[in-house]
């Protein structure tokens, strides 16, 4: 579900290099708006995670500018829009998964007195190990309750690098469920895949391949 309203997230001319001359990304532009749901499909070392950082503040482009719910990437204001989920968890190893939400639910203005009512949680089976240390979790369940922490606060903008990376099938069903509800709420979902998997791309409202820095549309329902 599309709507015409103001872009929740503006990517303009935005170049970057991470030593001079060698650009990875080259002059991208698009604009993402609420129930959009994109893709953007490109072989490793094509820039996929080094856009995806840039659009959540994690790194700073060379040229051009990003808005994220109006605000550059790095604004608390923005911060508080985004719910990202990168390659390398955001999750305190010495903490609880219950304490790691507990803590990032502070961050964002949300409450989590009760995880087991959390309908993503729930779906994606870590109310079993929600009072264990995260160092004692496999990568599997630590992406799964990283995921959770992500959504928790009902971001208007997520963002994920590779969404199904230590996932098992049943796990991808759900996390793939998950994202189709939040976009048809009005949300906006970016996501990266290398391999361009059939089960995510065929939901995609906009599809996008990043080839040589530069980024060129498949399907773009807003052509």
């Amino acid at each position: 579900m599309m709507t015409m309203s103001s872009p929740l997230v503006v990517v303009e001319s935005v170049w970057k290099a991470y030593r001079p001359g060698l650009w990875v990304l080259r002059d991208i532009s698009f604009e993402a708006y609420p129930g959009d749901f994109i893709v953007i499909v490109g072989a490793n070392g094509t820039g996929k995670t080094t856009l995806l950082k840039i659009i959540t503040g994690l790194l700073r482009p060379s040229r051009g500018r990003v808005l994220v719910c109006g605000s550059e990437p790095w604004d608390i204001k923005a911060k508080k829009c985004i719910g990202a989920i990168m390659h390398s968890n955001f999750l305190y190893e010495e903490l609880t998964v219950l304490e790691n939400l507990q803590l990032y639910a502070g961050l964002n203005n949300a409450v989590v007195d009760n995880p087991e009512e959390l309908d993503v949680a729930e779906k994606l089976g870590i109310n079993q190990y929600i009072n264990e240390l995260v160092s004692w979790l496999s990568f599997g369940w630590r992406r799964r309750s990283d995921i959770v922490r992500a959504l928790l606060h009902n971001p208007r903008v997520i963002v994920i690098d590779e969404p199904f990376t230590g996932l098992d099938k049943n796990a991808s069903r759900s996390l793939l469920n998950v994202m189709e509800e939040v976009v048809e709420k009005g949300s906006t979902m970016i996501v990266t895949t290398p391999k361009g998997e059939e089960e995510v791309v065929s939901r995609a409202s906009r599809v996008a391949l990043i080839r040589d820095g530069s980024l060129e549309w498949l399907k773009n329902r807003r052509d």
